[in-house]
Protein backbone atom coordinates (compact mmCIF):
# COMPACT_ATOMS: atom_id res chain seq x y z
CA UNK A 1 0.00 0.00 0.00
CA UNK A 2 1.72 3.17 -0.83
CA UNK A 3 0.88 6.58 -1.41
CA UNK A 4 2.33 9.14 -4.03
CA UNK A 5 3.21 12.38 -2.94
CA UNK A 6 5.15 13.07 -6.43
CA UNK A 7 4.05 16.30 -8.84
CA UNK A 8 4.28 15.99 -12.13
CA UNK A 9 7.30 16.42 -14.93
CA UNK A 10 6.99 19.85 -16.34
CA UNK A 11 9.36 18.74 -18.88
CA UNK A 12 7.85 19.16 -22.87
CA UNK A 13 7.34 15.42 -24.14
CA UNK A 14 9.92 13.75 -25.42
CA UNK A 15 8.67 11.09 -27.58
CA UNK A 16 11.51 8.80 -26.70
CA UNK A 17 9.81 8.97 -23.55
CA UNK A 18 6.85 6.70 -24.51
CA UNK A 19 7.99 3.81 -22.41
CA UNK A 20 7.77 5.65 -19.45
CA UNK A 21 3.62 5.03 -19.67
CA UNK A 22 3.67 1.14 -20.23
CA UNK A 23 1.12 -0.58 -18.15
CA UNK A 24 4.14 -2.85 -16.30
CA UNK A 25 6.11 0.31 -14.61
CA UNK A 26 4.49 0.17 -11.72
CA UNK A 27 5.07 -3.31 -11.06
CA UNK A 28 8.95 -2.86 -12.04
CA UNK A 29 9.27 0.44 -9.67
CA UNK A 30 7.64 -1.76 -6.52
CA UNK A 31 7.93 -5.67 -6.73
CA UNK A 32 5.92 -6.55 -4.23
CA UNK A 33 5.52 -10.62 -2.67
CA UNK A 34 2.71 -12.48 -5.23
CA UNK A 35 3.52 -16.06 -4.50
CA UNK A 36 5.40 -19.24 -2.86
CA UNK A 37 8.50 -19.54 -4.25
CA UNK A 38 9.06 -23.52 -5.47
CA UNK A 39 11.97 -24.87 -3.32
CA UNK A 40 14.11 -25.93 -6.71
CA UNK A 41 14.03 -21.69 -7.24
CA UNK A 42 15.91 -21.40 -4.17
CA UNK A 43 17.90 -24.74 -4.11
CA UNK A 44 19.05 -25.86 -7.92
CA UNK A 45 20.23 -29.23 -6.64
CA UNK A 46 17.42 -30.18 -5.11
CA UNK A 47 15.88 -33.38 -6.37
CA UNK A 48 12.84 -32.91 -7.83
CA UNK A 49 11.00 -36.04 -6.58
CA UNK A 50 12.41 -35.34 -2.97
CA UNK A 51 10.79 -31.66 -3.22
CA UNK A 52 8.60 -31.98 0.35
CA UNK A 53 5.79 -30.39 -0.68
CA UNK A 54 3.92 -29.34 -3.83
CA UNK A 55 3.12 -25.86 -4.71
CA UNK A 56 0.52 -25.23 -7.11
CA UNK A 57 1.42 -23.34 -10.93
CA UNK A 58 -0.05 -19.68 -9.37
CA UNK A 59 2.16 -20.01 -6.36
CA UNK A 60 -0.69 -19.57 -3.80
CA UNK A 61 -1.14 -22.97 -2.46
CA UNK A 62 1.47 -25.35 -0.39
CA UNK A 63 0.40 -28.96 0.40
CA UNK A 64 2.16 -31.48 2.52
CA UNK A 65 -0.48 -34.33 2.41
CA UNK A 66 1.27 -36.52 0.29
CA UNK A 67 4.61 -36.70 2.51
CA UNK A 68 4.74 -40.04 3.13
CA UNK A 69 4.26 -41.22 -0.39
CA UNK A 70 7.14 -39.14 -1.86
CA UNK A 71 9.78 -40.41 0.99
CA UNK A 72 12.32 -37.14 0.74
CA UNK A 73 15.64 -37.50 1.29
CA UNK A 74 16.10 -36.20 4.47
CA UNK A 75 19.22 -35.09 4.02
CA UNK A 76 18.67 -32.72 0.90
CA UNK A 77 15.51 -31.52 1.48
CA UNK A 78 13.78 -29.37 3.91
CA UNK A 79 15.17 -25.88 4.75
CA UNK A 80 16.33 -25.39 0.57
CA UNK A 81 19.85 -24.37 1.37
CA UNK A 82 23.25 -25.99 1.41
CA UNK A 83 24.45 -27.35 4.64
CA UNK A 84 21.20 -27.90 5.97
CA UNK A 85 19.19 -30.47 7.64
CA UNK A 86 16.09 -32.39 5.70
CA UNK A 87 14.15 -30.12 8.53
CA UNK A 88 13.50 -29.35 11.95
CA UNK A 89 11.48 -32.21 13.28
CA UNK A 90 10.30 -32.61 9.68
CA UNK A 91 8.92 -28.84 9.03
CA UNK A 92 9.28 -27.40 5.99
CA UNK A 93 9.41 -23.99 4.76
CA UNK A 94 9.48 -21.11 1.90
CA UNK A 95 9.34 -17.68 1.45
CA UNK A 96 7.67 -15.09 -0.86
CA UNK A 97 9.37 -14.12 -4.12
CA UNK A 98 10.10 -10.84 -3.38
CA UNK A 99 10.94 -9.13 0.13
CA UNK A 100 8.47 -6.08 1.20
CA UNK A 101 9.84 -2.36 0.58
CA UNK A 102 9.78 0.19 3.91
CA UNK A 103 8.35 2.28 1.19
CA UNK A 104 5.14 0.52 1.51
CA UNK A 105 4.04 1.39 4.94
CA UNK A 106 2.14 -1.30 5.86
CA UNK A 107 2.43 -4.89 4.26
CA UNK A 108 -0.14 -7.97 4.80
CA UNK A 109 -1.06 -11.29 3.59
CA UNK A 110 -3.40 -13.71 4.92
CA UNK A 111 -3.66 -17.88 4.71
CA UNK A 112 -6.49 -19.63 4.78
CA UNK A 113 -6.15 -23.53 6.39
CA UNK A 114 -7.26 -26.05 3.95
CA UNK A 115 -6.53 -29.07 5.54
CA UNK A 116 -4.86 -29.88 8.99
CA UNK A 117 -5.08 -32.77 11.62
CA UNK A 118 -7.40 -32.58 14.66
CA UNK A 119 -4.65 -31.52 17.15
CA UNK A 120 -4.35 -28.16 14.98
CA UNK A 121 -2.64 -26.94 12.05
CA UNK A 122 0.94 -27.00 12.47
CA UNK A 123 1.79 -24.70 9.98
CA UNK A 124 3.79 -21.02 11.32
CA UNK A 125 3.04 -17.96 9.00
CA UNK A 126 5.24 -14.41 9.37
CA UNK A 127 8.34 -12.78 8.22
CA UNK A 128 12.04 -13.19 8.68
CA UNK A 129 14.78 -11.20 7.69
CA UNK A 130 16.91 -12.83 4.80
CA UNK A 131 20.05 -10.21 5.39
CA UNK A 132 20.06 -11.77 8.79
CA UNK A 133 19.93 -15.71 7.99
CA UNK A 134 22.60 -17.45 5.57
CA UNK A 135 19.67 -20.10 4.74
CA UNK A 136 16.91 -19.08 2.20
CA UNK A 137 14.17 -19.13 4.73
CA UNK A 138 13.67 -19.89 8.54
CA UNK A 139 11.24 -22.37 10.24
CA UNK A 140 9.89 -19.76 11.95
CA UNK A 141 10.45 -21.83 15.07
CA UNK A 142 12.67 -19.33 16.85
CA UNK A 143 15.95 -20.97 15.89
CA UNK A 144 17.31 -18.02 13.52
CA UNK A 145 17.83 -14.76 14.28
CA UNK A 146 15.42 -11.97 11.97
CA UNK A 147 12.48 -14.29 11.99
CA UNK A 148 9.38 -13.70 13.67
CA UNK A 149 6.75 -16.77 13.42
CA UNK A 150 3.11 -17.65 14.47
CA UNK A 151 2.49 -21.25 14.63
CA UNK A 152 -0.89 -22.19 14.92
CA UNK A 153 -0.88 -25.69 16.71
CA UNK A 154 1.01 -24.83 19.85
CA UNK A 155 -0.55 -21.07 19.63
CA UNK A 156 2.36 -19.72 20.04
CA UNK A 157 4.55 -16.60 18.42
CA UNK A 158 8.07 -17.40 18.53
CA UNK A 159 11.22 -14.92 18.09
CA UNK A 160 14.94 -15.12 18.49
CA UNK A 161 16.30 -12.08 20.85
CA UNK A 162 19.70 -12.14 22.36
CA UNK A 163 20.37 -15.89 21.24
CA UNK A 164 17.81 -17.01 23.18
CA UNK A 165 14.52 -18.87 21.73
CA UNK A 166 11.59 -16.62 23.06
CA UNK A 167 7.84 -17.33 22.74
CA UNK A 168 4.54 -15.63 23.84
CA UNK A 169 1.25 -17.14 24.40
CA UNK A 170 -1.59 -16.31 21.44
CA UNK A 171 -4.44 -17.89 20.00
CA UNK A 172 -4.00 -21.07 17.90
CA UNK A 173 -6.04 -21.91 14.72
CA UNK A 174 -6.75 -25.06 12.76
CA UNK A 175 -8.53 -26.55 9.85
CA UNK A 176 -10.58 -24.06 7.92
CA UNK A 177 -9.47 -20.68 9.53
CA UNK A 178 -7.83 -17.61 7.79
CA UNK A 179 -4.71 -16.02 9.82
CA UNK A 180 -3.36 -12.91 8.23
CA UNK A 181 -0.05 -11.46 9.13
CA UNK A 182 1.02 -7.46 8.24
CA UNK A 183 3.89 -5.44 8.83
CA UNK A 184 3.74 -1.85 9.86
CA UNK A 185 6.87 -0.10 9.21
CA UNK A 186 5.75 3.17 11.02
CA UNK A 187 5.62 1.64 14.20
CA UNK A 188 7.98 -1.58 13.81
CA UNK A 189 5.73 -3.76 14.47
CA UNK A 190 4.18 -7.24 13.11
CA UNK A 191 0.44 -7.74 13.58
CA UNK A 192 -1.65 -10.70 12.77
CA UNK A 193 -5.36 -11.66 12.36
CA UNK A 194 -7.67 -14.38 12.86
CA UNK A 195 -10.90 -14.93 10.42
CA UNK A 196 -10.87 -11.08 9.64
CA UNK A 197 -10.60 -10.06 13.54
CA UNK A 198 -7.54 -8.17 14.76
CA UNK A 199 -5.39 -10.07 17.12
CA UNK A 200 -2.35 -7.56 17.87
CA UNK A 201 0.33 -6.66 17.63
CA UNK A 202 2.97 -9.53 18.17
CA UNK A 203 6.36 -8.90 17.67
CA UNK A 204 8.31 -5.46 17.27
CA UNK A 205 10.80 -5.64 14.47
CA UNK A 206 14.20 -3.55 14.61
CA UNK A 207 14.56 -0.57 12.30
CA UNK A 208 17.13 -1.50 10.13
CA UNK A 209 15.45 -4.82 8.56
CA UNK A 210 15.02 -3.96 5.14
CA UNK A 211 14.50 -7.15 3.25
CA UNK A 212 11.62 -8.73 5.06
CA UNK A 213 10.29 -11.59 3.38
CA UNK A 214 6.64 -13.73 4.05
CA UNK A 215 7.66 -17.03 5.30
CA UNK A 216 5.84 -20.13 5.81
CA UNK A 217 6.80 -23.49 7.24
CA UNK A 218 4.54 -26.31 6.77
CA UNK A 219 4.47 -29.99 9.03
CA UNK A 220 3.22 -33.51 7.51
CA UNK A 221 -0.37 -33.77 6.86
CA UNK A 222 -0.82 -29.96 6.34
CA UNK A 223 -2.30 -27.54 3.08
CA UNK A 224 -3.17 -23.95 2.51
CA UNK A 225 -3.79 -20.86 0.25
CA UNK A 226 -2.66 -18.36 0.33
CA UNK A 227 -4.12 -14.57 -0.49
CA UNK A 228 -1.19 -12.19 -1.17
CA UNK A 229 -3.70 -9.37 -2.13
CA UNK A 230 -3.30 -8.93 -6.17
CA UNK A 231 -6.04 -10.68 -7.10
CA UNK A 232 -9.04 -7.76 -6.72
CA UNK A 233 -11.45 -10.32 -6.58
CA UNK A 234 -10.78 -12.19 -3.99
CA UNK A 235 -11.00 -10.01 -0.70
CA UNK A 236 -9.10 -9.85 2.75
CA UNK A 237 -11.00 -11.48 5.24
CA UNK A 238 -9.85 -8.58 7.62
CA UNK A 239 -10.33 -5.15 6.97
CA UNK A 240 -6.83 -3.70 6.30
CA UNK A 241 -7.68 -0.59 4.54
CA UNK A 242 -9.54 0.13 7.94
CA UNK A 243 -6.68 -0.72 10.08
CA UNK A 244 -4.94 1.82 7.99
CA UNK A 245 -7.93 4.68 8.29
CA UNK A 246 -7.73 3.82 11.80
CA UNK A 247 -3.83 4.45 11.66
CA UNK A 248 -4.38 7.51 10.10
CA UNK A 249 -6.81 8.79 11.99
CA UNK A 250 -4.43 9.01 15.16
CA UNK A 251 -1.84 9.92 13.11
CA UNK A 252 -4.08 13.17 12.05
CA UNK A 253 -5.33 13.66 15.72
CA UNK A 254 -1.39 14.16 16.72
CA UNK A 255 -1.13 16.84 13.94
CA UNK A 256 -3.96 18.65 15.35
CA UNK A 257 -2.89 18.70 18.95
CA UNK A 258 0.61 20.19 17.92
CA UNK A 259 0.50 23.39 18.76
CA UNK A 260 2.02 26.09 16.30
CA UNK A 261 4.22 28.51 17.23
CA UNK A 262 4.27 31.94 16.21
CA UNK A 263 5.16 32.42 12.56
CA UNK A 264 7.78 35.17 11.75
CA UNK A 265 7.78 36.49 8.09
CA UNK A 266 10.77 37.62 5.81
CA UNK A 267 9.89 41.16 6.77
CA UNK A 268 9.54 40.51 10.37
CA UNK A 269 6.57 40.62 10.88
CA UNK A 270 4.57 38.42 13.03
CA UNK A 271 1.59 36.52 12.80
CA UNK A 272 -0.53 36.54 16.28
CA UNK A 273 -4.22 35.93 15.82
CA UNK A 274 -7.04 34.17 13.50
CA UNK A 275 -7.19 37.18 11.73
CA UNK A 276 -3.53 37.65 10.03
CA UNK A 277 -3.61 33.67 9.24
CA UNK A 278 -6.88 34.33 7.16
CA UNK A 279 -5.38 37.26 5.43
CA UNK A 280 -2.51 35.35 4.68
CA UNK A 281 -5.10 32.39 3.24
CA UNK A 282 -6.98 34.30 1.41
CA UNK A 283 -4.09 36.06 -0.39
CA UNK A 284 -2.37 32.52 -1.28
CA UNK A 285 -6.23 31.68 -2.50
CA UNK A 286 -6.35 34.56 -4.70
CA UNK A 287 -2.57 33.31 -6.33
CA UNK A 288 -3.76 30.44 -6.81
CA UNK A 289 -6.57 31.25 -8.85
CA UNK A 290 -5.13 33.90 -10.81
CA UNK A 291 -2.01 30.94 -11.61
CA UNK A 292 -4.30 28.19 -13.15
CA UNK A 293 -6.41 30.89 -15.00
CA UNK A 294 -9.73 30.02 -12.44
CA UNK A 295 -11.13 33.88 -13.50
CA UNK A 296 -14.84 32.77 -12.68
CA UNK A 297 -13.71 32.09 -9.23
CA UNK A 298 -11.50 34.41 -8.87
CA UNK A 299 -14.80 36.93 -9.77
CA UNK A 300 -16.64 35.27 -6.91
CA UNK A 301 -13.75 35.58 -4.07
CA UNK A 302 -13.85 39.23 -5.10
CA UNK A 303 -16.88 39.60 -4.22
CA UNK A 304 -16.16 39.16 -0.27
CA UNK A 305 -12.95 39.99 -0.27
CA UNK A 306 -10.74 43.11 -1.24
CA UNK A 307 -7.87 41.92 -3.37
CA UNK A 308 -4.58 43.54 -1.48
CA UNK A 309 -1.29 44.15 -3.18
CA UNK A 310 1.71 45.25 -1.25
CA UNK A 311 5.78 46.27 -2.65
CA UNK A 312 3.97 47.59 -5.92
CA UNK A 313 3.76 51.05 -8.02
CA UNK A 314 0.51 50.44 -9.63
CA UNK A 315 -3.26 51.24 -8.10
CA UNK A 316 -5.12 48.25 -6.98
CA UNK A 317 -8.14 48.86 -9.97
CA UNK A 318 -4.77 48.76 -12.26
CA UNK A 319 -3.33 45.28 -10.66
CA UNK A 320 -6.83 43.87 -10.32
CA UNK A 321 -7.71 44.47 -14.26
CA UNK A 322 -4.47 43.22 -15.23
CA UNK A 323 -4.98 39.67 -13.09
CA UNK A 324 -8.45 39.23 -14.61
CA UNK A 325 -7.32 40.14 -18.05
CA UNK A 326 -4.62 37.55 -17.98
CA UNK A 327 -6.22 35.01 -15.83
CA UNK A 328 -9.37 35.34 -18.13
CA UNK A 329 -6.90 34.46 -21.16
CA UNK A 330 -5.59 31.22 -19.35
CA UNK A 331 -8.98 30.33 -18.59
CA UNK A 332 -9.80 30.33 -22.41
CA UNK A 333 -7.32 28.90 -23.62
CA UNK A 334 -7.82 25.77 -20.92
CA UNK A 335 -11.44 25.83 -22.30
CA UNK A 336 -10.42 25.70 -25.86
CA UNK A 337 -7.88 22.89 -25.35
CA UNK A 338 -10.44 20.83 -22.87
CA UNK A 339 -13.28 21.87 -25.77
CA UNK A 340 -11.05 20.14 -29.11
CA UNK A 341 -11.31 23.85 -30.32
CA UNK A 342 -7.60 24.35 -31.34
CA UNK A 343 -8.41 26.96 -33.88
CA UNK A 344 -9.71 28.91 -31.03
CA UNK A 345 -6.72 28.00 -28.77
CA UNK A 346 -4.04 29.61 -31.56
CA UNK A 347 -5.98 32.49 -32.50
CA UNK A 348 -6.26 33.34 -28.51
CA UNK A 349 -2.81 32.89 -28.20
CA UNK A 350 -1.78 34.92 -31.80
CA UNK A 351 -3.84 38.06 -30.51
CA UNK A 352 -2.52 38.08 -26.47
CA UNK A 353 1.28 36.61 -26.45
CA UNK A 354 2.39 35.60 -29.94
CA UNK A 355 5.48 35.09 -28.94
CA UNK A 356 4.74 31.97 -26.63
CA UNK A 357 3.84 29.94 -30.38
CA UNK A 358 7.41 30.08 -31.04
CA UNK A 359 8.93 29.32 -28.48
CA UNK A 360 11.71 26.82 -28.58
CA UNK A 361 10.97 24.19 -25.95
CA UNK A 362 13.08 21.63 -25.24
CA UNK A 363 12.12 18.97 -27.52
CA UNK A 364 8.59 20.70 -29.60
CA UNK A 365 7.85 24.57 -29.83
CA UNK A 366 3.97 25.14 -28.91
CA UNK A 367 3.08 25.84 -32.52
CA UNK A 368 3.86 22.70 -33.81
CA UNK A 369 1.92 20.41 -30.48
CA UNK A 370 -1.18 22.22 -30.72
CA UNK A 371 -1.24 21.27 -34.30
CA UNK A 372 -0.44 17.85 -33.64
CA UNK A 373 -3.09 18.41 -31.53
CA UNK A 374 -5.58 19.12 -33.85
CA UNK A 375 -4.63 16.54 -36.48
CA UNK A 376 -5.47 13.95 -33.80
CA UNK A 377 -8.76 15.41 -33.09
CA UNK A 378 -8.89 15.23 -36.81
CA UNK A 379 -8.30 11.81 -37.10
CA UNK A 380 -10.13 10.92 -34.31
CA UNK A 381 -13.30 12.44 -35.79
CA UNK A 382 -12.94 10.10 -38.87
CA UNK A 383 -11.64 13.49 -41.07
CA UNK A 384 -9.37 11.61 -43.19
CA UNK A 385 -8.86 14.19 -46.03
CA UNK A 386 -8.45 17.49 -43.79
CA UNK A 387 -5.82 15.07 -41.78
CA UNK A 388 -3.68 14.25 -44.32
CA UNK A 389 -3.88 17.32 -45.61
CA UNK A 390 -2.83 19.00 -42.05
CA UNK A 391 -0.27 15.88 -42.13
CA UNK A 392 1.17 17.07 -45.46
CA UNK A 393 1.58 20.84 -44.43
CA UNK A 394 3.58 19.77 -40.97
CA UNK A 395 6.06 17.48 -42.80
CA UNK A 396 6.87 20.24 -45.00
CA UNK A 397 6.63 22.99 -42.57
CA UNK A 398 8.80 21.13 -39.58
CA UNK A 399 12.01 19.26 -41.17
CA UNK A 400 14.20 18.71 -38.23
CA UNK A 401 14.43 15.10 -37.05
CA UNK A 402 12.43 15.71 -33.92
CA UNK A 403 9.49 17.11 -35.24
CA UNK A 404 9.49 14.48 -38.03
CA UNK A 405 9.52 11.82 -35.57
CA UNK A 406 6.70 12.93 -33.51
CA UNK A 407 4.46 13.50 -36.79
CA UNK A 408 5.12 10.20 -37.47
CA UNK A 409 3.56 8.68 -34.70
CA UNK A 410 0.66 10.47 -34.95
CA UNK A 411 0.26 9.33 -38.20
CA UNK A 412 -0.07 6.16 -37.08
CA UNK A 413 -3.60 6.52 -35.79
CA UNK A 414 -4.53 6.37 -39.31
CA UNK A 415 -3.79 2.83 -39.36
CA UNK A 416 -6.36 1.88 -36.96
CA UNK A 417 -10.05 1.84 -38.02
CA UNK A 418 -10.63 3.26 -34.54
CA UNK A 419 -8.06 5.88 -33.37
CA UNK A 420 -8.64 5.33 -29.66
CA UNK A 421 -7.11 1.35 -29.90
CA UNK A 422 -3.83 2.44 -30.40
CA UNK A 423 -2.11 2.38 -27.55
CA UNK A 424 -0.15 6.03 -27.77
CA UNK A 425 -3.59 7.16 -28.40
CA UNK A 426 -3.85 8.53 -24.76
CA UNK A 427 -0.09 9.79 -25.03
CA UNK A 428 -0.80 11.93 -28.05
CA UNK A 429 -4.61 13.06 -26.94
CA UNK A 430 -5.63 13.22 -23.69
CA UNK A 431 -1.84 13.47 -21.82
CA UNK A 432 -1.03 15.80 -23.66
CA UNK A 433 -3.67 18.05 -23.79
CA UNK A 434 -3.28 18.23 -20.51
CA UNK A 435 0.94 18.53 -20.89
CA UNK A 436 -0.20 21.43 -23.19
CA UNK A 437 -2.56 23.41 -20.70
CA UNK A 438 0.11 23.22 -17.81
CA UNK A 439 2.73 24.15 -20.41
CA UNK A 440 0.86 27.03 -21.56
CA UNK A 441 0.24 28.08 -18.11
CA UNK A 442 3.42 28.32 -16.94
CA UNK A 443 4.94 30.03 -20.05
CA UNK A 444 2.22 32.65 -19.52
CA UNK A 445 2.67 33.24 -16.10
CA UNK A 446 6.72 33.91 -16.62
CA UNK A 447 6.26 36.48 -19.32
CA UNK A 448 3.55 38.31 -16.72
CA UNK A 449 5.97 38.14 -14.38
CA UNK A 450 4.41 35.55 -12.00
CA UNK A 451 6.83 33.27 -10.51
CA UNK A 452 6.45 29.79 -11.28
CA UNK A 453 4.46 28.51 -7.97
CA UNK A 454 1.75 29.99 -6.24
CA UNK A 455 1.93 30.64 -2.65
CA UNK A 456 -0.40 27.60 -1.79
CA UNK A 457 1.64 25.69 -4.30
CA UNK A 458 5.10 26.41 -2.45
CA UNK A 459 3.30 25.67 1.02
CA UNK A 460 2.46 22.11 -0.32
CA UNK A 461 6.33 21.56 -1.93
CA UNK A 462 7.95 22.51 1.25
CA UNK A 463 5.37 20.64 3.80
CA UNK A 464 5.72 17.46 1.51
CA UNK A 465 9.24 17.81 1.92
CA UNK A 466 9.31 18.23 5.81
CA UNK A 467 6.39 15.46 6.04
CA UNK A 468 8.87 13.22 3.96
CA UNK A 469 11.72 13.13 6.61
CA UNK A 470 9.25 11.83 9.38
CA UNK A 471 8.66 8.04 8.83
CA UNK A 472 5.64 8.65 11.15
CA UNK A 473 3.93 10.50 8.55
CA UNK A 474 4.74 7.59 5.34
CA UNK A 475 1.40 7.18 5.02
CA UNK A 476 -0.46 10.94 4.93
CA UNK A 477 -0.94 12.45 2.10
CA UNK A 478 -0.86 15.72 1.79
CA UNK A 479 -2.90 16.33 -1.20
CA UNK A 480 -5.36 13.64 -0.83
CA UNK A 481 -6.13 13.88 3.08
CA UNK A 482 -5.48 17.78 3.54
CA UNK A 483 -6.18 19.83 0.57
CA UNK A 484 -9.11 20.43 -1.81
CA UNK A 485 -9.00 22.91 -4.89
Amino acid sequence: MTIGKHKKDEKIFDPSELQFYSSSTLATILPIPSKWVHPQELNSNLDKNACPFEVTFDGCEISTKDLMRRKPNRTSAGRFSSGSSSSRNNVFSTRSDHHVLRLTTVYYFEVEILFSLNSGADVSIGFFDLRENDNQVSDLRGHDIGSWGYCGKEGRLYYKENGRLMSKSTLKFCNGDTIGCGVNFVRNTIFVTKNGVYVGEAFTIPDTVETLFPAISLAQWNAVKTNFGLNQNEKFKFDIDGYVEAFKLDLFKKVEDFKIPKLTLKDGSTITDNSDVKKMINSMVKSYFVHMGFSESLKSFKKDLSLEETNVKHTDAEIGEKLMRETEFKRQVKLSIMNDDINKTLKLINCEHPQILENEGKVLNFKFRLECLKLVILIKDGKIDESLELAALLKDQFKEKQYQEYLKLVVQLLAFQDPRESPYFRILYSFEKSRLIDNLVTCVNFKTGLPPQSSIDNVIIHTDANLGQDPSSELIDLIEDYTTL
